[in-house]
């Protein structure tokens, strides 16, 4: 009975769930538990910056390893065919091209076009942007050191609806979205 009574101790002892207790060996066992009532949940809601898109004011992003640097979207546009003769039709419907610039502000800051993605007005959600050499070099991959820069065009197939909609700044290595350009 000595065993018993030690074993369900040590059990009650283990666990984060229901707990029990024992009497003495000399006693009948005597078992209780309890339901642990779970903290209320505390959701918080975080405002994305949003800056509408041909806006002189940057989105301001860091690393939080000391690099930093600030992300322009100058403009944005639409077509239905890449332009010269050659031009391609997007499978999906419509091309959006946003002009991008970045520029190192502090410490050496790392920025990509895997960086961003688009969503349409109606919530698609498109993160590979399109080949489509018309509109310009498209932006590319670097690290920034302070006022370095690097500009370049993000094109992307979206449906007809994409034609409003937001380009969203989510680093690779970010939770969440860090910033977006409403258009």
């Amino acid at each position: 009975m000595v065993t018993t009574a030690v074993a369900a101790a040590l059990l009650a002892g283990c666990s984060s769930g229901p707990k029990a207790s024992v009497g003495s060996p000399d006693t009948a066992a005597q078992v209780t538990t309890t339901q642990q009532t779970p903290p209320p949940v505390h959701k918080t809601t975080t405002t994305l910056p949003t800056i509408p898109v041909g806006s002189a004011r940057p989105l301001n992003v860091a690393d939080g390893v000391g690099g930093v640097a600030q992300v322009f979207v100058s403009r944005v546009q639409t077509a239905t065919v890449e332009p010269g003769e050659l031009g391609s039709t997007p499978s999906r419907g419509l091309y959006v091209v946003f002009y991008v610039k970045a520029v190192g502000a502090q410490g050496s800051m790392d920025v990509s076009p895997y960086d961003f993605y688009q969503v349409s007005a109606d919530g698609a959600h498109v993160s590979d942007t399109a080949y489509a050499p018309a509109w310009g070099t498209e932006l590319d991959t670097a690290t920034l050191q302070p006022g370095e820069n690097i500009t370049g065009v993000l094109v992307y197939d979206v449906s007809p609806k994409g034609a409003h909609g937001k380009l969203v700044y989510s680093p690779l290595m970010a939770t969440r979205p860090i910033g977006q350009w409403i258009y």
